[in-house]
């Protein structure tokens, strides 16, 4: 569940970043909508995006950071295990700013440590996810019980 939190995260942070203007959150809700993602997945990466991404502070183990310019280059053990496409995913997340340069090398050390031979662009938003909403999903028994408590239908 939590990798299509990572989706629609990321499609909307490409989406802010291509705007000129500013965001029309109705029309990106229902794009997102069309492409089957719940209302209660929307409003969920949208806040989650505005209580992490507009306010967020470095931590002590966030003080590791490449340049702004800089990209890490996998190690030829990683290259085996990687595909490219899972690489380029994860890339493109901390360029997006979903991942800083610790949680990146937190995930890249998750794909390394799991048993799959290979690691795929599912696997990369399943480890990152973990990664992100480890704080925030984790204190809950179920991302959409943040949502609806007590399986209540009312939004808090």
């Amino acid at each position: 569940m939590e990798e299509r939190l990572i989706e629609v995260i990321m499609y909307l942070l490409k989406e802010f970043n291509n705007l000129e203007e500013k965001a029309d959150y109705n029309s990106l809700s229902r794009k997102l909508m069309a492409s089957g993602y719940s209302n209660v997945e929307i409003n969920f990466a949208l806040n989650w995006i505005f209580n992490h991404l507009t306010d967020k502070k470095p931590t002590q183990e966030e003080e590791f950071e490449y340049s702004s310019r800089a990209n890490r280059v996998l190690h030829d053990l990683e290259k085996i295990i990687f595909t490219p496409e899972a690489y380029g995913y994860l890339l493109q997340m901390r360029q997006l700013g979903l991942l800083n340069d610790s949680e990146f090398e937190e995930v890249v050390d998750e794909a390394i440590m799991g048993a799959s031979p290979t690691v795929s662009v599912d696997d990369i938003k399943r480890i990152a996810a973990m990664v992100v909403f480890g704080n925030d999903v984790g204190k809950h028994a179920n991302w959409e019980g943040f949502f609806y408590p007590f399986g209540s239908n009312t939004i808090h």
